[in-house]
């Protein structure tokens, strides 16, 4: 669904290399883009990248060859954002390689940003009946605990082999009334499915839909939200179980920036032009 030389570029690599294909299809988000590779994909392994980022050298090399050591199905690992003066992005506080169970990879979805597609390895026959929704902004989080789930063993790695680039307009970093609809449903509903399959491990997530709920009430107003978006949310601002003290000051601060981020904003600007003055005055 490109408009730019993406597909030119595209097509010039896979002249020049017999394990590159070059497809074109109609434009339905990332997880239509997703799904035509996974279609299409010959291979045993599966590894994902978005547009707008870029990789390691050894991104494909590392989790391969662990995967084949250590007869994983997915082999998990760091990423690290771009610019470079943030810190890398650990999913758990190992510094070894180990085997995490199904439940420590529930809960890195949500504790250790892991809620993404492409920072790991895949073997492909997860993927024979599990598609990504089209359509959608996040598809990844829509899809990936479902992924998780089937696989039998999951091996984690102290490697950074990804760079996300932060600084970049992208789906995720765009809020509209859609996407902010689409965030929520769709964490609901992961929420739904661990709190069912994994109660142990909700009860230690409960905080991040409590959270999830103050941003979607704060920056949606009820005419827009999706009725039953709407229901749930005050379902979970209602619910007793609410998170410990220091969660809950987390919660509040979000909740406050999200709330007067215009201000903050204005700030930000005002600083930065105030600084920009004084180096011109120098």
């Amino acid at each position: 669904g490109s408009d730019d030389q993406t597909y030119t570029v595209m097509c010039d690599y896979a002249a020049r290399n017999a394990n590159i294909s070059a497809i074109r299809i109609d434009h339905g988000g990332p997880g239509a883009a997703r799904n035509a590779g996974i279609d299409l994909a010959k291979g045993k392994w599966l590894m994902f990248v978005d547009g707008d980022d870029y990789v390691d050298q050894d991104f494909c090399r590392i989790p391969y060859e662990t995967a084949i050591e250590h007869q994983a199905d997915i082999v998990w690992f760091n990423y690290q954002y771009d610019p470079v003066d943030f810190r890398p992005v650990l999913a758990f506080p190992y510094k070894k390689p180990t085997e995490i169970s199904k439940e420590e990879a529930m809960l890195g979805c949500i504790e250790s940003n892991g809620n993404v597609c492409w920072n790991k390895i895949y073997r492909a026959e997860l993927f024979r009946e599990l598609h990504f929704p089209e359509h959608t902004y996040y598809e990844d989080a829509a899809l990936l605990y479902l992924v998780l789930d089937h696989a039998e063993t999951i091996y984690w790695i102290n490697d950074e082999l990804y760079h996300y680039r932060k600084g970049t307009p992208s789906i995720t970093n765009t809020f509209s009334v859609k996407s902010l609809n689409e965030y929520f449903s769709c964490h609901y509903n992961q929420g739904l499915y661990i709190k069912n399959h994994y109660p142990e491990v909700f009860q230690k997530m409960s905080h991040f839909y409590v959270d999830m709920s103050v941003v979607y009430s704060v920056r949606i107003r009820k005419k827009d939200a999706e009725p039953e978006n709407y229901q749930n949310c005050i379902r979970i601002l209602k619910n007793r179980n609410y998170p410990s003290p220091k969660q809950a000051r987390k919660i509040l601060l979000r909740f406050l920036f999200c709330h007067f981020r215009p201000l903050f904003n204005l700030l930000a600007e005002l600083a930065h032009q105030r600084n920009y003055r004084m180096e011109d005055s120098l």
